[in-house]
């Protein structure tokens, strides 16, 4: 079903809002020359919407995935998870408008620096990459992070 073999699979899942979803997605097409498979699940989306996701997703060679109720973003994580099958998974929200070489600059993190988890610079409201709204952080293994 994708495009052709890669190393990364990005996961597209639902936020609280689609009022952006068809942006959103047209710009993870636009902007995304590194090599990947895509995988959108859809929880629920309004069917005139989701029947342009699907669309979308046919001209571009992804994986659409559909269910009749809402999701949870980490129900639809879960469903995503469990289809991809190469060495990079990314996570995108589904009101996420990336950047020319977004893809490809979080795979060369990982890749350079081991790094089990990598993120990139995330930006908030309008004009679009202009507020930074999280730059960096830290990750920790909660079952080391809490006593037993």
């Amino acid at each position: 079903m994708s495009k052709e073999p890669s190393s990364v699979t990005v996961i597209v899942t639902p936020r609280e809002r689609f009022s952006v979803c068809l942006d959103s997605l047209n710009s993870v097409v636009s902007h995304t020359a590194h090599p990947h498979r895509l995988i959108y699940i859809d929880g629920g989306t309004p069917s005139h919407l989701s029947s342009e996701i699907a669309q979308i997703c046919e001209t571009a060679g992804y994986d659409h995935i559909q269910t009749n109720r809402f999701l949870s973003p980490n129900e639809a994580r879960n469903i995503g998870i469990r289809l991809a099958t190469t060495d990079y998974v990314v996570f995108v929200d589904n009101d996420v408008i990336v950047s020319e070489g977004w893809l490809k600059a979080l795979v060369d993190c990982a890749a350079e620096t081991g790094a089990d988890v990598v993120g990139p610079l995330t930006c908030q409201k309008l004009p679009l990459h202009t507020e930074i709204h999280q730059a960096g952080g830290l990750f920790a293994d909660d079952h080391l992070a809490c006593p037993t």
